[in-house]
């Protein structure tokens, strides 16, 4: 056998071996950066980090919520073997590999397109045909070319055009740039935009009237699922293994100054009447990101470092929102109970804090006191403690590289309005202001029925056991 230099990355250190790949001599340098142009053979689904009958217990309890996320985490990051334009072997988070609205557009497509070559109007397909359908597109695209690198900075996020956030002032008064990201989507979510191609194009908003209670809306057409309660322009809810993922970069070279997410910093925080939540930040404390702590990339002359992540999952109800961020003090508060299962895998993810939202009321009676009594989160639970202070029982989360300037919310709160016909969020907010929805809680929605705006050929029957509301 001809002998292959191979190089293994992120979350698995640097190792160079020749022949066989059998063994992996890993040196001390830990790699910990995203490569350019990469071959995919295979775009690889979210694994279930929580079972439906565990959603009451994270709700009510804050040790097992954040037990879950920090499991979520791990599992995202997973690492995936790619290959090189330079023909290397290289591990890359698996979220990294996942799908972009415009990688959505071309799927859809060639689903499209397979469906009218299949099927006509006089023989139109069945649910199942559809359901076979978007199986059988989405293996074809599990392998794909692509640059990593340049795609994860390709997009300006909506935090960073938004009048409320500090970040859109502070890139202003230093004519700088604070930072650029991506959504992705998981496989299993893209799946079900395709399955419900039909239902998803035809929903009009404006035909979803408000029922007697102003909290709900009725159905123009109702869903094929009874219990489906938050997608109302979808057959049924997303399913439990559909995630997805916002990242945000900032350039490397810049210092910013330091968010405070401990117990006094949030005090301060919470007392703080101006706007609607910026993370308490003293002129003293500038700090640098370090490329080497943190997982990074290099695009066009400049180092990018991943400074924000969120991680939704439809393993609950109104999902899981887990959200991470980089910080100096990552072993402090929101980073003292990170399980060393998820360093040993990924090493630059011990420079990450990480809170986690799961609905909106706060079930847990007091949120800090599983992690008192133990001298590394002791810091976590007086974070826990002031929260629980402030929230008046609505549970919390918010990334100060994502949020900062409106961060009194919570996810929930913010993508509850998914859907709706005037596309808006309720970013100062943590209670349920309706009880159902259009779009399952997806920001995204409004874009990937406009990418749909396209429609098969041939009646799908997706929507053949739909029925009118009642009068």
């Amino acid at each position: 056998m001809r002998s292959r230099k191979v190089t293994c990355i992120c979350g698995m250190g640097l190792a160079l071996f020749q022949g066989s790949l059998t063994a992996c001599v890993l040196f001390e340098k830990k790699e910990t950066a995203l490569p350019g142009e990469v071959s995919v053979a295979a775009v690889e689904d979210y694994e279930l980090q929580v079972q439906a009958s565990e959603a009451s217990e994270i709700h009510a309890n804050m040790a097992r919520r954040r037990e879950a996320a920090w499991k979520i985490t791990q599992e995202s990051f997973t690492p995936v073997e790619v290959r090189t334009a330079a023909g290397d072997r290289v591990q890359v988070p698996k979220w990294s590999l996942w799908y972009t609205t415009e990688d959505f557009s071309i799927i859809y497509k060639s689903f499209l397109e397979s469906l009218d070559r299949k099927f006509s109007t006089d023989q139109p397909p069945s649910v199942i045909d559809v359901q076979s359908q978007a199986d059988e597109t989405l293996r074809v695209y599990r392998r794909r070319e692509l640059n990593l690198a340049a795609r994860a900075i390709q997009e300006d996020l909506s935090q960073f055009s938004n009048p409320l956030s500090e970040a859109t002032r502070e890139a202003a008064e230093r004519n700088a740039v604070v930072g650029r990201g991506f959504m992705l989507f998981s496989p299993s979510l893209i799946r079900h935009y395709l399955v419900n191609h039909d239902r998803v194009r035809s929903c009009r908003p404006d035909l979803f009237p408000a029922a007697a209670d102003p909290k709900l809306l009725r159905a123009a057409v109702r869903p094929r699922d009874p219990d489906n309660k938050y997608a109302m322009c979808f057959d049924s809810e997303f399913p439990a293994d559909a995630v997805m993922i916002k990242a945000v970069w900032s350039p490397a070279y810049r210092d910013f100054r330091k968010f405070h997410t401990d117990a006094e910093g949030l005090k301060v925080f919470w007392a703080d009447d101006v706007g609607n939540g910026r993370f308490h930040r003293t002129t003293e404390s500038l700090v640098k990101f370090d490329a080497e702590k943190g997982l990074h990339l290099h695009n066009d002359g400049t180092d990018w470092v991943l400074s924000g992540l969120h991680i939704s999952t439809k393993e609950v109800p109104e999902w899981m929102w887990v959200s991470l961020w980089w910080a100096p003090d990552a072993d402090e508060d929101f980073g003292a109970d990170r399980p060393d299962s998820l360093v040993k895998q990924n090493p630059y993810l011990a420079h990450y804090k990480m809170c986690v939202a799961s609905t909106f009321r706060e079930r847990d009676p007091d949120p800090g006191a599983h992690f008192r009594g133990n001298e590394k989160t002791a810091s976590l639970a007086a974070a826990l403690d002031v929260n629980a202070k402030n929230l008046d029982g609505y549970q919390w989360c918010a990334n100060p590289f994502l949020e900062n300037g409106f961060a009194k919310s919570n996810c929930v709160g913010c993508h509850m309005a998914a859907g709706d016909k005037e596309p808006h969020n309720f970013p100062h907010t943590y209670t349920a202001l309706r009880g159902n929805g259009l779009a399952d809680f997806l920001q995204s929605f409004n874009t990937f029925k406009f990418l749909m705006g396209g429609k098969s050929k041939v009646n799908s029957g997706a929507r053949s056991s739909t029925q009118l509301p009642d009068e």
